[in-house]
C-alpha cells in the first residue's frame, strides 16, 4: 500500500513537472532572460523546477531573478511550489504516516493475539475433559468461574460476562438436530479475542446475528404453534370448520373465562391461509384481551350483586336476632 502511493504520488510529480516545463520552455522563446535562469527547453526547464521548486535550493535567487524578469514568471513558479512541493510531498508524508501507524496497530494486534493464544491455552487444555482439543457447552461453563481466566480476558480489555452472555450463540445447535456443537480452540481464541474493547463491528458479525435472532424467532414460532395457523379472520356467519382443524389460538388467554366456541362474547375466531402477517396475530390478540374485558367487567357486577345479597341477609338475620331478644324480656317481666 506504501510502494503503490508513493508510485502514483512521483507519476503526478512527473506530470505536473512536465506541464510546467513545457510553460517555461514556450514562454523562454519569446524571451530570451528566461534562457539565463535555466529554461532553455523543456528539460532544462524540468531539472531547474526540480532543483529550486521541489527540493528548494536557493529558491529566493531564482524568484528574484524571475520577478525581475516579469512579476507572472515569479507567480508561475510560485504556483509550481504550491503544487509540488507544499501540496504532493505533504500528502506523500501524511500517507506513509498512515501505513506506518496501521501496520504498527496490525503488529501490536498480532503481538496481543499470540500472548493471549498462549495464555489461555493452558486453561482450555485443565478443562478438555475429553482431551480432543475441543471446547463444549458444559467445559465452557466450568471454565468461566475461573479467576485466572477472568484477570487474563481483562488484561486483554475483554469483560467476562460478554463471553458469558455468548454461551447461547456460540453453543446453539445446529437446525434439526440435537448435536451439541463444540469449537477448536484457535476457533474459540478467534471468537474471544473479537470481544476485545475497541472491535469494529464487521459484516460478518451482523450476519451471525441476522442468523441467530431468525433461528430463536422461528424456534419461537414453533412454540406458540403459530406457523401453520396464522392467517385471515372469519366470523361465525362463514362456513364453520370441523373442530379438529381449528389452531391452538383459539384458545382462551390466562386469566380468560373459558365459554364453550358457540357462545363465545365475540364469537369464535380463526385463521385461515398460511401467511404469517403478523397483523393477524395482533388482531386475535386484542379480540381475546376485549372478551377478557367484558367477562372482567360481568364479573364485577355479579360479585355486586352478590355483596347487596349478603348485606341484606345479614340485616335480616341481626333483624331476627332483635326479636328473638324482645320476646325474651316479656317473658321475664311477666314472671
Amino acid at each position: 500500500h506504501a510502494l503503490r502511493s508513493l508510485l502514483y504520488t512521483m507519476m503526478m510529480l512527473f506530470v505536473i513537472l512536465f506541464i510546467c516545463g513545457v510553460i517555461f520552455s514556450n514562454f523562454a522563446k519569446q524571451d530570451d532572460d528566461l534562457k539565463d535562469v535555466g529554461f532553455n527547453n523543456v528539460l532544462e526547464s524540468m531539472w531547474t523546477l526540480l532543483l529550486y521548486g521541489v527540493f528548494m535550493d536557493a529558491v529566493s535567487d531564482v524568484l528574484n531573478q524571475l520577478k525581475a524578469i516579469s512579476m507572472t514568471y515569479a507567480t508561475l513558479f510560485l504556483l509550481f511550489i504550491f503544487l509540488s512541493n507544499l501540496t504532493l510531498l505533504n500528502m506523500l508524508v501524511g500517507i506513509l504516516c498512515e501505513v506506518v501507524s496501521r501496520v504498527t496497530q496490525e503488529e501490536s494486534d498480532d503481538a496481543a493475539r499470540q500472548e493471549l493464544e498462549l495464555s489461555v491455552t493452558e486453561i482450555l487444555e485443565c478443562y478438555d475433559v475429553n482431551d480432543n482439543g475441543r471446547i463444549q457447552r458444559g467445559e465452557f461453563q466450568q471454565m468461566m468461574s475461573n479467576p485466572d481466566l477472568a484477570m487474563i480476558l481483562r488484561h486483554h480489555d475483554i469483560e467476562m460476562n460478554d463471553l458469558v452472555k455468548l454461551e447461547d450463540v456460540l453453543f446453539e445447535s445446529p437446525e434439526g438436530t440435537d448435536e451439541e456443537p463444540s469449537f477448536l480452540f484457535s476457533e474459540f481464541l478467534e471468537k474471544v479475542f473479537q470481544l476485545r474493547g475497541g472491535n469494529m463491528s464487521t459484516v460478518n458479525d451482523i450476519v451471525e446475528l441476522r442468523g441467530f435472532v431468525s433461528k430463536r424467532i422461528a424456534h419461537i414460532e414453533e412454540k406458540l404453534n403459530l406457523r401453520p395457523h396464522i392467517g385471515s379472520f372469519t366470523s361465525e356467519s362463514d362456513e364453520k370448520p370441523e373442530p379438529s382443524s381449528l389452531p391452538a389460538i383459539d384458545e382462551t388467554l390466562p386469566g380468560q373465562i373459558r365459554t364453550p366456541m358457540g357462545q363465545h362474547p365475540m364469537g369464535p375466531v380463526r385463521f385461515e391461509g398460511g401467511s404469517t402477517s403478523s397483523d393477524t396475530f395482533q388482531a386475535a390478540v386484542l379480540t381475546n384481551l376485549t372478551a377478557i374485558r367484558d367477562d372482567q367487567q360481568t364479573l364485577r357486577k355479579e360479585v355486586m350483586q352478590m355483596n347487596d345479597k349478603v348485606q341484606e341477609l345479614q340485616d335480616q338475620i341481626a333483624g331476627f336476632s332483635g326479636k328473638g331478644v324482645a320476646a325474651d324480656n316479656v317473658e321475664q317481666q311477666s314472671c
